[in-house]
């Protein structure tokens, strides 16, 4: 620069500095209260602002929404119609491998049990017809939907008509997005 004009010199780098700020802040943007949570290994997610909450049929899902945006409970029901007939027949068949990334540790040990002791029938999943949540529950950083099933189920040569209910958890707010069935009962055949 210039030994004349040390007042140039300053003005001049004035004017650098509050052409790069500018840009850094069109380009970075700035907080307006809106943004997403990110998750991120300084935040605590053990813990939910939500507290427990529980509702019977579909109208749970909102407390599930709002617990989780970005939840969507039409995939949900898509998925656990997956898991339904993929857990069944991966019981069906004894594919403990496909099974244990499904179901929670006490599930995983009643099928091994199960399927040690052959004390259970093996059934092939010909259709799931229907899926309806009966009721949504929300426990601090936990979500439960339990789902009843209707299915099309062939045993010892005959398909009938049958009602399952299972009860899927998962964490919310996690990356993962596997809901784990944490219980089974049957409700009855129609």
């Amino acid at each position: 620069m210039s030994d004349n004009f040390p007042f140039a010199d300053i003005v001049l780098l004035a004017l650098i500095a509050a052409f790069i700020a500018l840009r850094l802040r069109s380009v970075l943007g700035q907080r307006t209260g809106e943004e997403k949570q990110r998750p991120g290994w300084l935040r605590d997610t053990s813990t939910s602002d939500v507290t427990a909450v529980t509702v019977k049929g579909r109208n749970g899902m909102g407390a599930v929404i709002a617990a989780e945006p970005g939840f969507d409970p039409d995939a949900f029901v898509v998925g656990a119609k997956t898991a339904f007939s993929i857990i069944v027949n991966a019981f069906r068949i004894g594919d403990s491998t496909t099974l244990r990334p499904l179901v929670s540790d006490d599930v995983f040990a009643n099928f091994t049990k199960a399927l040690e002791d052959q004390t259970l029938e093996q059934v092939q999943v010909h259709a799931v017809v229907d899926a309806q949540v009966l009721e949504v529950a929300i426990d601090g950083s936990f979500a439960e939907i339990t789902v009843q099933f209707t299915s099309d189920q062939e045993l010892r040569g005959q398909v009938s008509r049958v009602l399952d209910i299972w009860t899927f958890r998962r964490r919310l707010r996690s990356t993962d997005p596997t809901w784990i069935l944490v219980a089974t009962r049957s409700a009855a055949q129609v």
